[in-house]
């Protein structure tokens, strides 16, 4: 009865171990799956059926969703997010903003000098070239209400200047000092809200009367209706530093996106 009792033993632990060697090849199996293949959410389009199998996928614009045993969508917003309840409407894909260039030319130009006042012509002069007149300034102005109508909720990218020195102290052009002002029509004396905004050496027609890149703060400028038209007003010091412009040349290019 001894000999029965311990060959039953041995045969319960081989049908135990044999049973272990098979759990053990099951769960390698299943890791060398798991290796191979990972574990991959479902990407779709639209939220899938509250009747089928899946309840957890991600939407073709990147939302994490995913349905409770109660019915209830919840979509993850960030890492760190909470869930919250949500509709099962897909959230359209926004476009990316478009670029946009807008081409001002000036509406209005007129002339300042120290002797006569306020000077009109289409030809504007800028500096001290003589004493009959002494230190001249122009003041020029544009369409800032199409220029607010076209930047409205726009992103200045780029602002750009053109103007032609018909005739200038030097032959390779002078460095020319550009302001703003804020008036909507040409005053009978001389504005300015600010001076010196920024300067370059202009060069005489025929020479690269390029158009020249300038600060943004102009574009911004005219798109808050803080400025209406720009300034010519050499600083003391580069007074002698004299030209005369077309004020018909004079146009500004704003490079905005929205």
């Amino acid at each position: 009865m001894a000999d029965d009792a311990d060959e039953q033993a041995r045969q319960a632990q081989m049908r135990a171990g044999r049973m272990l060697g098979q759990r053990l090849a099951k769960i390698g199996r299943k890791a060398a799956l798991q290796r191979s293949t990972g574990f991959r959410i479902p990407e779709l389009d639209a939220d899938p059926p509250a009747d089928g199998p899946t309840s957890l996928w991600l939407l073709s614009d990147g939302r994490l969703r995913a349905r409770t045993s109660d019915g209830v969508v919840r979509q993850y917003l960030t890492e760190t997010a909470a869930s919250s309840p949500v509709s099962a409407v897909t959230r359209p894909v926004q476009s990316s903003p478009r670029r946009y260039r807008g081409v001002y030319l000036a509406d209005w130009g007129v002339n300042f000098c120290q002797v006569h006042g306020r000077e009109n012509g289409r030809d504007l002069f800028y500096g001290r070239q003589s004493d009959a007149h002494g230190t001249r300034r122009i003041m020029l102005g544009f369409n800032d209400q199409a220029m607010r109508a076209d930047l409205a909720g726009a992103t200045i990218r780029q602002v750009q200047l053109h103007a032609v020195n018909v005739s200038a102290r030097w032959d390779r052009g002078v460095e020319v000092y550009y302001g703003a002002h804020g008036q909507d029509a040409p005053p009978a004396q001389w504005s300015s809200v600010r001076r010196f905004a920024y300067h370059g050496l202009w060069p005489v027609i025929g020479s690269g009367e390029e158009w020249r890149t300038i600060p943004q703060w102009f574009g911004t400028q005219f798109q808050a209706g803080t400025i209406k038209g720009i300034t010519v007003e050499q600083p003391n010091g580069a007074e002698s530093y004299y030209g005369q412009m077309a004020w018909a040349s004079f146009a500004i290019a704003i490079d905005y996106t929205k």
